[in-house]
C-alpha cells in the first residue's frame, strides 16, 4: 500500500488538467539523441554515451511526470535506434521501419512531437541521407509541422554564438531546405557530462544544463496539438500488405 503525504495528496487534488505529450527522438548516431531524451525525462532511463556505435539497440519509450503551476504533464518518450551505426548491419531503411512498427504495436496513435538530432559541425552527406531516410516514411506536410531540430555539444556556444549557427544552418545550402521545413524551430543545446569538467566550471555548466534542459521542457509542454500516427506514417506496398494480413 503506497500512502501519499498530504501535501502531495493536497496537490494532485489542486490539478486542473493533465496533459500528455507523445515525444519522439530520431537522429544519426552519436548525435546525442538519448542524452537528450535522458534530460527530457530528468532521469538517466536510455543508455548514452559518445560513440560511433549505437547505444540504443532497439525503439525504446520511457515516461515521466512534470508539474508545472496546476497542470500535471505526463511525457511519453520514444526513443529509436540512431542511423549510420558502423556495427548494425541494419540499413536505415530498415531502422526506419522498426519504428513504425514500434508505434503501432505499442499502440501509440498520436504524436506531438518530433526532434531531429544532430551534433553541432558540418552538415555531412550521412546526415542529409539520414534525414531523407526518415521524411521518405512519412507523409511531409503533416509531419513537419510538429518537428523541430536539436542541436547537440554546444555547451561551449554562448548565446550570441548559438543566434549565429541558427543563421547560418538556415542559409547553408545544404541546410536550409531542412531548417525551413522546422515548424517547430531550432534549438541548439549542451548537455556535457559534469564530472569531467573543472570544479569550478562544474556550477556554471550545470546552469546551463537546466537551462536548456527547460527549453526542451518547455517546447513540449507547448506542443498540446496532436497528430495521429496513421496521418503521418507513409507505407510503402509491401508494409500496406503486411499490415493488412496482419489485421486479417
Amino acid at each position: 500500500i503506497i500512502i501519499a503525504s498530504t501535501s502531495a495528496v493536497y496537490r494532485m487534488a489542486c490539478m486542473t488538467s493533465v496533459q500528455r505529450r507523445n515525444i519522439v527522438v530520431l537522429g544519426k548516431t552519436g548525435s546525442g539523441k538519448s542524452t537528450v531524451a535522458n534530460r527530457i525525462l530528468g532521469k538517466e532511463v536510455f543508455k548514452a554515451k559518445r560513440s560511433l556505435d549505437s547505444v540504443t539497440k532497439e525503439p525504446r519509450q520511457e515516461e515521466a511526470e512534470l508539474i508545472v503551476g496546476d497542470v500535471q504533464y505526463k511525457f511519453n518518450l520514444i526513443d529509436t535506434v540512431g542511423l549510420f551505426a558502423p556495427s548494425d548491419s541494419r540499413t536505415n531503411e530498415e531502422i526506419v521501419r522498426e519504428a513504425k512498427t514500434f508505434f503501432r504495436s505499442h499502440n501509440i496513435k498520436e504524436l506531438n512531437i518530433i526532434l531531429f538530432v544532430f551534433k553541432d559541425g558540418r552538415f555531412t552527406d550521412e546526415e542529409k541521407r539520414a534525414f531523407d531516410d526518415i521524411i521518405r516514411h512519412f507523409k511531409t506536410n503533416e509531419f513537419w509541422e510538429i518537428s523541430a531540430l536539436v542541436v547537440t555539444c554546444c555547451e561551449n556556444v554562448d548565446e550570441q554564438g548559438r543566434r549565429t549557427m541558427i543563421e547560418e544552418l538556415k542559409e547553408n545550402t545544404h541546410t536550409k531546405g531542412l531548417c525551413e521545413a522546422m515548424t517547430k524551430g531550432i534549438f541548439p543545446v549542451g548537455f556535457p557530462t559534469l564530472q569531467r569538467q573543472r570544479n569550478d566550471f562544474q556550477a556554471a555548466y550545470a546552469e546551463s544544463v537546466e537551462k536548456d534542459t527547460e527549453t526542451l521542457r518547455e517546447l513540449i509542454r507547448k506542443s498540446d496539438r496532436q497528430l495521429l500516427c496513421d496521418e503521418i506514417l507513409t507505407d510503402s506496398v509491401w508494409e500496406y500488405l503486411q499490415r493488412k494480413c496482419n489485421i486479417l
